[in-house]
């Protein structure tokens, strides 16, 4: 099979584990965009050019020539006028089983909402966010046990997993595209469900389910957290919970 010069935009260990994959299969990465340490650390060295979010990436990546675009974590819109440089077509990959929990913090979303499973979906990406046709999808149970935090784990698990097979159907041209359906849920960067205080008239199990939708672990949490209000009226934020 002919290979790929592919272009990558986002951050973490997975968009380094898809490139790695990319390589391995012997394609050509010509250019990242990221300001992740790890990425950068990845870029500098396989030589791979690299751009930050921040600068004119639009007016770098017009010096390139590249077939794929793939959005690996990537939290900012793309520029219609990038994915339109990507030859074969632009890729992202989204933690939820599309079209349900579009948007941002999927994962918290999902918990809020008493789903019992969750998963992941490769799709073609449009000037719609969320809304192009899906190329792969995978789900997995949601347990009691399940915070926001491993939730997102295991779903960065099942994309570097599922990664090689996407690759795979585009080097053959076997893709199927499956057209997307409208979003049920789309839930905007800004998006917060209140001030997320604990209150104690309500079912533990509720209770429980807002905390878990809450636990970022030890990764940032730029969206809120749960908080419980002292006699004395001041707020505690609350890290994780337990389940006895």
């Amino acid at each position: 099979n002919a290979s790929f010069a592919c272009v990558l935009i986002g951050r973490g260990q997975q968009l380094v584990a898809c490139a790695d994959i990319l390589l391995s299969r012997s394609h050509h990465v010509v250019h990242v965009i990221s300001d992740c340490v790890l990425v950068v650390e990845w870029a500098q060295r396989h030589g791979v050019n690299r751009t930050s979010p921040g600068e004119d990436f639009e007016a770098a990546l017009s010096r390139e020539t590249f077939d794929y675009f793939f959005s690996i974590v990537n939290h900012a819109i793309t520029p219609t006028t990038v994915l339109e440089m990507a030859r074969l077509g632009a890729i992202n990959y989204h933690d939820s089983l599309l079209p349900a929990h579009s948007g941002f913090h999927a994962t918290t979303w999902s918990i809020l909402d008493g789903a019992v499973q969750h998963g992941i979906t490769w799709h073609r990406m449009t000037q719609t966010v969320d809304a192009g046709p899906y190329l792969l999808q995978r789900s997995f149970p949601i347990s009691e046990h399940d915070t926001a935090f491993t939730v997102a784990a295991r779903a960065a698990e099942l994309a570097i997993r599922t990664f090689p097979e996407l690759v795979e159907q585009l080097e053959n041209n076997s893709a199927t595209e499956t057209p997307s359906q409208p979003a049920r849920d789309f839930r905007s960067k800004s998006e917060r469900p209140g001030l997320v205080v604990l209150d104690w008239t309500r079912p533990s199990k509720e209770l429980l389910r807002i905390c878990r939708a809450f636990d970022f672990g030890n990764e940032d949490n730029w969206l809120t957290c749960t908080k419980l209000q002292t006699p004395s009226g001041d707020f505690l934020c609350i890290g994780s919970v337990t389940l006895t």
